[in-house]
């Protein structure tokens, strides 16, 4: 029985680092109304990046993540301005098509300046083990699952209950009649771009 709950524990801080891929996912689907398909490979790359600023150039684990928490945003809205705004008339297949290039291109960079060869992370959060009832856990891992479920309910909640998440809701469904209503249908897609850009830092 500890054994299963051992696993059972090591999946639950493993299925944080998805759940915050997918709300960025999920909160870029609802401002453009596309499915990234670049959203893993920008967390691959400030994985590498993390690695390579905490073990090589000495950096600290927090600000490394801090910066890269600021990286990712930027890069995020780089992506739509770039990649996503110029195809938003034309049809959804083509702006899929868009991300997945975006995802190959990101790929080969990380590919060529790191090689194929896997990396381990520093994690900034405490590797401390706690053993309890037979059951050793991480206190890492058990935060990265914190994190994740309060993201997860502070961004429902905003999604539903804030005029901004209402407005963000509203432009994949018509950027008409949320620019009528006084938003602006651009900086609500990259406002969402920077947040799921960001959430790829956190793991």
């Amino acid at each position: 029985m500890n054994e299963f709950i051992q696993f059972a524990v090591i999946g639950v801080a493993i299925g944080a680092v998805y759940a915050l891929l997918a709300q960025g996912l999920v909160l870029i689907h609802r401002a453009s109304g596309v499915v990234n398909f670049s959203q893993a490979a920008f967390a691959v790359v400030a994985g590498f990046t993390f690695a390579a600023l905490t073990q090589s150039s000495g950096w600290g684990a927090w600000t490394a993540f801090g910066f890269l928490t600021a990286m990712g945003s930027i890069a995020g809205v780089v992506v739509y301005v770039v990649a996503i705004r110029p195809f938003r008339d034309v049809s959804q297949l083509t702006r899929i098509a868009a991300t997945l290039a975006v995802l190959l291109i990101a790929q080969a960079l990380a590919t060529l300046k790191w090689g194929a060869t896997s990396v381990l992370v520093t994690p900034y959060l405490s590797s401390r083990l706690v053993e309890l009832g037979g059951v050793v856990i991480s206190v890492g891992q058990i935060t990265l699952a914190v994190i994740a479920c309060v993201l997860t309910v502070v961004l429902w909640a905003g999604m539903r209950f804030t005029l901004p998440g209402i407005a963000i809701r509203g432009v994949a469904e018509s950027r008409r009649a949320t620019a009528a209503l006084g938003w602006s249908p651009e900086l609500l897609a990259a406002g969402s771009w920077a947040l799921a850009g960001a959430l790829r830092s956190i793991r």
